[in-house]
């Protein structure tokens, strides 16, 4: 029975080809969404946070309109519970959309699967939409809010 040598250079190994471009630009899409999604998650977790918190203080606020701390300002605390209520909202689905963005991600990076990255850009796309759609309301809701303060100021 013949030894065989270990070092004996292997003359039957297949060429190493070279990645198409379609590879590379995937690997180059998959390499970024995997270094964004430490942050995406980060901040999801910290939207997460933002809007409990802020849940919370619509309830001490609503609980001090109920008991009727400074009845005098009653008026302006139902105000200050309408922006937190915006405010929760807001938080509230900047949340859930980065948090299903990261997991998203996540899902990408194991599978390596095209459709795959293909629905975390996706979800990335309807984060951009939702938070897009929902400043022009709040930012014309704090007009029209800016607008009533001065005319209540003014005695109108």
């Amino acid at each position: 029975m013949p030894i065989e040598n270990p070092f004996a250079v292997i003359t039957d190994v297949p060429p190493l080809r070279e990645p198409t471009i379609d590879e590379l630009a995937f690997d180059r899409c998959l390499r970024a969404l995997t270094e964004t999604r430490p942050w995406v998650l980060f901040y999801g977790i910290l939207a997460t946070i933002t809007a409990i918190m802020t849940g919370i203080g619509i309830c001490l606020m609503v609980g001090g309109i109920i008991l009727g701390w400074k009845s005098d300002v009653a008026g302006f605390q139902f105000a200050v519970v309408l922006v937190y209520a915006c405010s929760f909202i807001l938080y509230g689905l900047m949340a859930r959309f980065l948090l299903r963005y990261a997991s998203r991600i996540a899902r990408a990076r194991v599978t390596q699967d095209m459709e795959d990255v293909a629905d975390a850009l996706e979800q990335q796309k309807s984060f951009w939409k939702t938070i897009g759609v929902l400043s022009i309301i709040w930012f014309f809701l704090m007009v029209v809010a800016g607008m009533v303060f001065l005319l209540v100021q003014a005695g109108l």
